[in-house]
């Protein structure tokens, strides 16, 4: 075993300090991602996590532990449903992390934090087309959409496009009104197994504003005399 001094204990400290301090702002001052995913949130209490979204027990919660971020892509309406769509892009993560890993072999479930009271506008999800088995929970504080057995990984789930169906005339057929977030963005996690050892929690970016009307063309020159 090394021995160090009390002189050198002295001059030791303040470099360690100095070195935890860095690496504090250096995971505060990280940027978010392009899909808008919490870097740098910290670990939830499993027990505490209990009372928030997704309402269940899991080893690791960091977005960026997990390899996926869903990226809404738009909404489309036919005669009777409105679908509000979002592409999984895939994004890199520590190799090293347990829940990397898992994730990037195995993603197992969606799920997306909604408002409740939109359960009975809900119909179904599909993943590129293909309906998925999927429950409106109400037994929580806020609602969530859960998608299952979604069997993709990091390579098959590139660009995959996943879509929540909603009644037209249910009142929450804009990301506004369904997402919980209020603002238009939704709160989700992916899931390596129904097991939760895994919840990579994530928040999509505010979907674009819609872009102004043209600028009607000019009334024609009447015709010189």
């Amino acid at each position: 075993m090394v021995r160090i001094s009390r002189w050198g204990q002295q001059l030791l400290l303040p470099l360690l300090l100095l070195a935890a301090a860095q690496q504090g702002w250096a995971e505060e001052d990280a940027p978010p991602d392009q899909y808008g995913s919490d870097w740098g949130v910290a670990e939830m209490d499993p027990t505490a996590a209990l009372g928030i979204f997704p309402y269940c027990s899991c080893e690791q919660y960091r977005c960026d532990q997990g390899p996926y971020r869903l990226q809404y892509v738009g909404r489309s309406e036919t005669t009777n449903f409105v679908d509000m769509c979002f592409q999984i892009n895939t994004v890199p993560c520590n190799p090293s992390n347990i829940c990397c890993n898992k994730l990037s072999a195995n993603l197992e479930k969606i799920e997306f934090e909604v408002v409740k009271q939109c359960k009975d506008g809900f119909v179904s999800s599909t993943i590129n087309g293909q309906v998925k088995t999927t429950y409106f929970d109400t037994d929580f504080a806020t609602g969530k959409i859960r998608i299952t057995a979604v069997r993709l990984n990091s390579v098959t789930a590139k660009q995959s496009i996943v879509c929540l169906r909603l009644r037209r005339t249910s009142a929450c057929t804009t990301p506004a009104t369904l997402a919980e977030n209020g603002d238009g963005s939704f709160k989700y996690g992916t899931f390596e197994s129904s097991n939760h050892r895994c919840c990579a929690i994530c928040n999509t970016q505010l979907p674009p504003p819609p872009k102004p009307p043209s600028p009607s063309p000019p009334p024609p020159r009447p015709p010189p005399p």
